[in-house]
């Protein structure tokens, strides 16, 4: 059956990529768990700030990396401080959470992102953290594993578009959007008085 490669939509995440030595840190912790409790959803997944995700075809894709350039324009890079674990025991879900001042910094820069992209989103992300891991069987006993104080400070410089890949089932880095700091150029409304 013969396509048009423009219709067909591919699955791509909107996210917060940190450095690769924070990545790298990240995966240290995520080689702990596996070490004493085996495999779990999330193992290998890069670590990252979900903010939202899209199935896209090629020319939504590019209206959405234009609408992200557009918003990244005016960003300020800014730090993110996390220091400690966190945990949503009703999926069994482990991650590293951002202290309350770099949660609201995230949470507005996800938010104008969530606003500024117009293309249906299947999930958006509200409260931003590092997933360790996801369904995991042993939950008690990696919550015990990874009881250490953190003190992690990432810069947030940039916005990452990553494809899903189906062969390893995992996303691939696909564009990365600097934050360039330059004035707002977006339209203000006008006061008459």
């Amino acid at each position: 059956m013969y396509r048009i490669m423009e219709n067909l939509n591919e699955k791509y995440s909107i996210a917060i990529v940190p450095s690769n030595e924070i990545v790298s840190l990240i995966k240290s912790y995520k080689d702990l768990l596996a070490s004493n409790i085996g495999s779990y959803k999330s193992r290998n997944a890069m670590a990252h700030i979900t903010i939202k995700e899209i199935f896209a075809n090629e020319k939504e894709l590019e209206l959405t990396i234009k609408q992200l350039q557009r918003c990244c324009n005016s960003f300020q890079p800014f730090s993110v401080r996390c220091t400690h674990f966190n945990s949503y025991p009703s999926n069994k879900t482990i991650f590293i959470e951002p202290d309350s001042d770099s949660k609201k910094s995230l949470i507005e820069v996800m938010k104008k992102i969530q606003k500024t992209t117009t293309i249906k989103s299947n999930h958006i992300g509200s409260d931003p953290h590092i997933s360790i891991g996801r369904g995991i069987q042993k939950f008690d006993e990696a919550l015990a594993i990874l009881n250490f104080p953190l003190d992690i400070n990432l810069i947030v410089d940039s916005i990452t578009i990553r494809k899903f890949n189906p062969e390893i089932k995992q996303y691939e880095i696909y564009k990365t959007i600097p934050f360039l700091s330059l004035p707002n150029q977006e339209p203000q409304q006008m006061s008459l008085f």
